[in-house]
């Protein structure tokens, strides 16, 4: 298998975790380096995509570090609601209401409450596999 697919298959067999099973997906690697950069990802939830940009860097991480990045940035489609809120004010200075920054924070909140569970339940056994599966 090649470094390129093995990101390619974690991310296609732990999407279900994050809810992003329906999205429409692209993932890019990049041949030049951006700063101290390993990867990005960027979530856009009303259009339901999601594009994961993995830079050179990133293949000179052993296995067990590739795969927490991977992790990590897949994690961004929990948190992304709230940076979205801090871009309306600071960027936009548009009006955010306590109630509105509540209820995103809920609604990330519930959506990492509710993976840990079913994690913790056994019920994300293709999710474990996947973890597992990439240091293979």
């Amino acid at each position: 298998m090649t470094k390129k697919q093995r990101v390619i298959n974690f991310v296609e067999e732990i999407q279900c975790m994050f809810s992003i099973q329906n999205f429409e997906r692209k993932i890019t690697f990049f041949d030049v380096a951006s700063d101290n950069t390993q990867a990005s990802f960027v979530f856009d939830e009303e259009y339901q995509r999601i594009d994961l940009k993995i830079y050179p860097i990133f293949f000179d991480q052993t296995l067990e570090e590739q795969r927490k990045v991977l992790l990590h940035e897949l994690c961004h489609s929990f948190t992304n609601p709230q940076k979205q809120l801090t871009d309306n004010i600071i960027v936009d200075g548009l009006f955010v209401g306590k109630n509105q920054i509540h209820e995103t924070c809920e609604k990330s909140t519930s959506q990492i409450e509710n993976a840990l569970d079913a994690l913790l339940q056994g019920k994300l056994k293709y999710a474990v596999t996947a973890y597992n599966n990439y240091l293979k």
